[in-house]
C-alpha cells in the first residue's frame, strides 16, 4: 500500500503481519547473594514479580551487571536466576537491572560486588569433638570483608 502526496509517494507499507507485545516492568523484591568472585559464575536469585518467558514474543529475562548484559534463567513469574560474568573490579558495587527483552531496563534498587577467591594457608586445630564448639584459626590471603566491600 502506498501513500501518496501531491503525486510524491511518501511512504510504503508491506502487507506483511507484524505484532507487538506490552508486559508488564518486573518487581525486583530480593537480589542474592549480593556478591560474588571475580572469575564469574555466581547464582543471582532475583524475586519479586511479573517476570516472564515468551520467547516468540521477544520475552526472555535479561540481567545487567556494571556494563555486561547476561541471559537469565527463567524459573517463574516470581523468580529468575542469573550468571554473574567476569570483573575484576573489586572496589565497586554495581547495580543489578533487570529487563524481560534485553533492552529496557528496569532498577532492581539492589547492588552486587566481586570479591577475590581467597588463598587458604592453614587451619588449628584439624579435629575437634562432634558436639561442636570448638573455634578453628583459619590464616591466608585475600579474605573480604563481604559486607561492606
Amino acid at each position: 500500500m502506498n501513500v501518496t502526496h501531491y503525486n510524491k509517494t511518501l511512504y510504503q507499507y508491506s502487507t506483511s503481519f507484524v505484532e507487538y507485545y506490552y508486559y508488564k516492568n518486573p518487581i525486583v523484591r530480593k537480589v542474592e547473594p549480593s556478591s560474588g568472585l571475580t572469575r564469574g559464575g555466581t547464582l543471582i536469585e532475583v524475586s519479586g514479580a511479573w517476570f516472564g518467558y515468551k520467547p516468540e514474543y521477544g520475552v526472555v529475562p535479561h540481567c545487567k551487571i556494571g556494563d555486561k548484559v547476561s541471559r537469565a534463567l527463567f524459573f517463574s513469574t516470581v523468580r529468575i536466576v542469573c550468571v554473574s560474568p567476569p570483573n575484576d573490579d573489586i572496589g565497586q558495587l554495581f547495580p543489578v537491572p533487570v529487563s524481560l527483552n534485553g533492552v529496557d531496563f528496569v532498577d532492581s534498587g539492589f547492588k552486587f560486588h566481586y570479591y577475590e577467591q581467597p588463598i587458604l594457608y592453614k587451619m588449628t586445630p584439624t579435629s575437634g569433638p562432634e558436639s561442636g564448639g570448638t573455634q578453628i584459626y583459619i590464616t591466608g590471603a585475600k579474605f573480604s570483608n563481604i559486607s561492606d566491600p
